[in-house]
């Protein structure tokens, strides 16, 4: 079988690509064989492999360890991967915003201090999506990669985290609202 001369992988503009469907389907092994195939075939183009999958299993794929800091892959100078840890960055992010998100909650409802801190509680699902999503524009903002090969979490997360932006929008709409009627 002879190899097409031109895919869509080949688009030097393409910036995000996203494996996902159910849970034991192949996301990963595809995923990584992609960000190999891509990396080994553009020497020039920086490569990163992200997991927002819960059950990271990129290290074993690649029988190296990766972890939740973006690592160089042993043997490419062009390939890096990162499986995030978002409790991790779910503490960072609220050390960073407790202010903001402080005013924020202050503004649209009633809360006394004491409940405050309490206030941007999300549940394990939620707050992974959040941060996986944060941390997808970050990288993406940042222009450091040329490519960023996502390898996702099982459907029912993958769909949360895409529906995630519009979600967030409502709810700052409605806080808005809320907080002119204060």
């Amino acid at each position: 079988m002879e190899e097409p001369e031109y895919t869509f992988i080949d688009e030097k503009n393409l910036k995000l690509l996203l494996f996902g469907g159910k849970g034991g389907v192949g996301k990963t092994t595809c995923a990584a064989a992609t960000a190999l195939h891509i990396a080994m075939k553009y020497p020039n183009r920086k490569v990163l492999i992200f997991s927002t999958d819960p059950a990271h299993s990129l290290s074993d794929s690649f029988d190296y360890k990766i972890g939740d800091e973006i690592t160089q892959m042993k043997g490419l100078d062009n390939l890096y991967a990162l499986e995030i840890n978002a409790e991790k960055l779910h503490e960072e992010f609220k050390v960073q915003h407790l202010i903001e998100l402080a005013v924020i909650g202050k503004k649209a409802t009633y809360f006394n201090a004491k409940q405050l801190p309490n206030l941007f509680g999300m549940s394990y699902s939620s707050s992974f999506s959040f941060m996986a999503l944060m941390k997808i524009v970050e990288l993406i903002k940042a222009n450091e990669y040329n490519l960023v090969i996502l390898d996702t979490a099982p459907t029912g997360h993958t769909l949360e985290l895409l529906q995630l932006p519009e979600v967030l929008r409502s709810q700052l709409e409605a806080m808005e609202r809320s907080g002119d009627m204060v």
